[in-house]
């Protein structure tokens, strides 16, 4: 478990720094292995109901936002511009999921010529989006007037985002229906409203702490300068969530926050290879030290003479550049930070660049101006997904493929994501739910989705008839069991092989349907887990306890609640299957809320739910008690309470709601005698007496309210 713990970590680290909007495809095929697109969309594309919840969580309201609304329902469409950064694409999106009630569609500029009045469904709110000459130009009165009435009949709303530039060669008969921005919202609330999201309620005051700091002060009024101003406060918000968990340093993090803009000549001015190599090492290698990106460097070196001069011995310049030299080149910079090991956390120096949003920003200049390199960028990722021993390269590797798969989906998925969704290693397997779960993120959401429900179905029926007996035609196979389904019957290879790739799609889909794809729609991640669940395969059904746990621990307490309700739904399935997944599941998230001790994000959000959730401490009771009635998961069960009770000595605070939690889990005479069993076992091991006492007393009163 303490590696499961460690490849989250690096998962979350590798989506943050590469998080930033991928470049839009508009009418664009995507196509799954040879049988032609699978949903080629055209028209008006629903906005992600995830991104509109998080919106919903984090947006700060400008000072004109009351304004914006009353005109927005008197016309039913608005042209609306503002400066640069100030928010006005969130703002847009909010004010039309709370007009239309959470059904929003985008508008893009490629398809708004064939935007007509009668395409308009009724209560729904568009977003169009005119930044260039070619959308500009469809902005006339006649066809807004006609637009406008149909959507007001049809009980719909549109807003047009016109770029602030342009307000001066707008023809005056639009007039009527520009709104503009003249404030932005307030930057400290932008951010403390991110950081709360990200961090959930029990560390809200840390929150709160951290934003009223000097440091951060300074940050925000150089943020409040950049045209991304509010984009800009919303990332800052990432890297300063580390900083509440106690895993990175405040000043660290505020001096990343002011880095250098990007410019697009940026590797077009580094003149050697080694200067080159390093920068693209740095994309895959970030926050790690310096000489994993240096090794990372050299590797991708080695790979592009190989290509440039095959015949010639590989180079290396050693002499060449010092640290400094290079890491000024290549605008980077070396900072203190902490690394997780199997020994606890250790100091050490990391490698960062000085270049807001450089990983994602230079892995796409590489993939749109440099085509012959395409090949081997794209072999060196796949070969650090599934050869490295570090879980951070892996996942940031993983990342990288996703950033090229908003460029080109079908070449990724073809050569990547479809071979390695079936590979017998579970490093390419991962490799390919982590690639998914950063195009899940962008405009291709809706078909991750769709091939995640696919891959999500149990190993369909094999029709196998034996010539010498009348037996069922369908008969459910199992991969370990493919040939003895039906007695004399011989399964054909091909068809076994089949059925082995549908079961190893279906392990990827649940790690996909975890933190890497799940965390942006966890009610529909539960929903296609579910069904996973209820398949009878052991691995499998780890998988899928694996991926519910994370979920467990997402960016809201909503989170949290939402998947402890489902386990214990799924523990009094009549499905066997779905009860070990349940048990599983619940294992997994109990230790990993002990194992990192008291004072720890995970411990004090399952504790302080467990204290104002009543629904929720019984939920974890009924999942606890139904462990100890079973041989398989007794003793872990036990085990995992011991942890809870180390961290009892040092949290004073969560006694009692450890008290009502320990009360609630025996029920009965026997749970009763095996709680007490496994305490009398640990006071002769040398565990401390005092917390064995709290539970011997917590038992006493519980038998005596029984009697």
């Amino acid at each position: 478990m303490e590696d499961r713990v460690s490849l989250t970590e690096a998962l979350e680290q590798a989506l943050r720094t590469f998080a930033s909007p991928p470049v839009q495809q508009w009418n664009q095929n995507v196509f799954y292995g040879s049988g032609g697109p699978l949903d080629a969309k055209q028209g008006p594309r629903a906005v992600p109901q995830s991104l509109l919840e998080r919106i919903r969580r984090t947006f700060v309201q400008p000072p004109d936002y009351r304004k914006l609304l009353a005109e927005l329902e008197k016309r039913s469409l608005v042209l609306l511009t503002a400066q640069a950064g100030s928010g006005r694409n969130w703002t847009a999106q909010f004010l039309l999921d709370a007009t239309c009630g959470g059904r929003v569609r985008r508008i893009d500029e490629i398809q708004a010529g064939s935007f007509a009045a009668d395409a308009i469904a009724p209560f729904t709110g568009y977003l169009w989006s005119a930044s260039t000459p070619l959308a500009l130009n469809e902005l006339d009165s006649d066809r807004l007037d006609v637009l406008a009435a149909e959507l007001r009949d049809r009980w719909s709303r549109a807003v047009v985002l016109v770029p602030y530039d342009a307000v001066q060669s707008m023809p005056g008969a639009l007039a009527e229906y520009l709104f503009i921005l003249e404030r932005a919202p307030d930057l400290t609330e932008v951010l403390k409203s991110h950081l709360r999201a990200l961090l959930g309620r029990s560390l809200g005051e840390e929150a709160d702490r951290i934003v009223s700091s000097r440091p951060v002060a300074q940050v925000l009024k150089e943020l409040g300068r950049r045209d991304d101003g509010c984009r800009s406060v919303a990332r800052f918000a990432e890297s300063l969530k580390p900083v509440a968990e106690g895993m990175a340093i405040l000043e660290v993090a505020c001096e990343a926050a002011t880095a250098v803009p990007w410019s697009g000549d940026y590797f077009r001015n580094l003149q050697e290879p080694e200067e080159q190599e390093f920068a693209i090492a740095l994309t895959v290698g970030a926050n790690h030290t310096l000489s994993a990106v240096a090794g990372l460097a050299r590797n991708l070196g080695r790979r592009v003479q190989e290509a440039q001069e095959p015949m010639e011995r590989p180079r290396c310049r050693v002499w060449f550049r010092t640290t400094g030299q290079l890491l000024s080149l290549v605008q980077a910079e070396q900072f203190p930070t902490r690394y997780r090991t199997p020994f606890g956390l250790v100091s050490a120096v990391g490698v960062r660049s000085r270049i807001d949003g450089f990983p994602p920003l230079l892995m796409r200049t590489l993939w749109q101006e440099y085509p012959h390199l395409q090949p081997i960028l794209i072999e060196w990722l796949q070969d650090l997904c599934s050869e490295s021993q570090d879980a951070m390269i892996r996942s940031n590797a993983a990342a990288a493929i996703g950033v090229i798969a908003g460029h080109d989906f079908h070449l990724v998925y073809r050569d990547v994501i479809e071979p390695w969704s079936s590979s017998f290693r579970i490093e390419r397997r991962e490799a390919a739910a982590n690639i998914l779960g950063l195009v899940a993120r962008g405009d291709l959401a809706d078909q991750v989705w769709e091939l995640l429900a696919q891959w999500s179905d149990p190993v369909e029926t094999t029709s196998l008839v034996d010539s010498d007996k009348s037996l069922s035609a369908d008969v459910e196979l199992d991969r370990s069991a493919a040939s003895d389904a039906i007695p004399g019957s011989v399964v054909p290879d091909d068809v076994k092989a089949s059925l082995a790739d549908r079961r190893r799609r279906q392990l990827t889909a649940a790690v996909a349907l975890g933190a890497s794809v799940g965390s942006t729609d966890v009610p529909h991640a539960l929903e296609l887990l579910e069904r996973q669940a209820g398949y009878p395969h052991a691995e499998l059904s780890w998988a899928v306890g694996r991926a519910v746990a994370d979920l467990a621990y997402g960016s809201s307490d909503e989170d949290m609640l939402r998947v402890v309700a489902a386990l214990a739904s799924w523990q009094a399935s009549a499905s066997r299957a779905r009860v070990h997944a349940a048990l599983g599941a619940f294992l997994q998230l109990v230790w990993i809320s002990a194992s990192g001790g008291p004072g720890t994000p995970k411990w004090l959000r399952v504790v302080r739910l467990s204290g104002v959730q009543d629904q929720f401490c019984a939920d974890l009771a009924r999942l606890w008690r139904r462990c100890l009635n079973s041989a398989r998961y007794e003793r872990v069960a036990m085990d995992v309470l011991k942890s809870w009770l180390r961290n009892l000595e040092s949290d004073a605070s969560a006694e009692s709601v450890m008290r009502n939690l320990v009360g609630a889990i025996p029920q009965v005479p026997r749970e009763f005698r095996v709680m007490r069993t496994y305490l009398t076992a640990w006071g002769r091991r040398g565990f401390d007496d005092k917390p064995l006492a709290f539970v011997r007393q917590v038992l006493d009163d519980r038998e005596r309210s029984h009697a």
